[in-house]
């Protein structure tokens, strides 16, 4: 029997640092949900940050109802070069962040009394290969940081 093993990363924190919500006229349209993940990987102190661009629109109408970036950051055991980080980072990241902003849309969208919106589970494992070719690696630490000493990757 395999035993599973530990990863070699661990998850930090996240700040969702830019959100906005616009009312849906028809509040049982169907919606589009488009991601966009992008990384930044920090050799000193093996950090890589990854940003989540979310976004919704109706189907009908093509009006957008959610716009939201989330930054998470995640720290690796030990020192590591950018093409040593196993594949199955990019993959379990993605995964680990999403629950959040996924929790985080339906609490707003509760406390807005509206219809609360309930983002479905999704298999984000696509995403894997746009955060990948979406990484950029810099040799130190940026000294201006988001809220929770997240570095901003724009």
């Amino acid at each position: 029997m395999n035993q599973p093993q530990e990863a070699i990363f661990k998850f930090e924190n996240y700040r969702i640092n830019k959100f906005s919500f616009s009312d849906p006229e028809n509040e049982d349209q169907k919606i589009n949900i488009a991601f966009n993940p992008s990384g930044l990987f920090i050799k000193e102190g093996s950090r890589f940050v990854v940003q989540f661009d979310f976004t919704t629109s109706g189907i009908e109408d093509g009006k957008q109802i959610i716009s939201a970036r989330m930054i998470a950051s995640f720290k690796f055991n030990e020192a590591i070069e950018l093409n040593n980080i196993p594949d199955y980072f990019y993959k379990n990241s993605i995964a680990i962040v999403f629950p959040y902003l996924r929790a985080f849309v339906s609490s707003l969208t509760v406390l807005a009394n509206v219809k609360p919106m309930i983002l479905p589970i999704l298999n984000l494992g696509s995403l894997e290969k746009t955060l990948k070719e979406n990484t950029t690696s810099i040799d130190v630490e940026l000294t201006e940081t988001t809220n929770g000493g997240i570095p901003a990757i724009e």
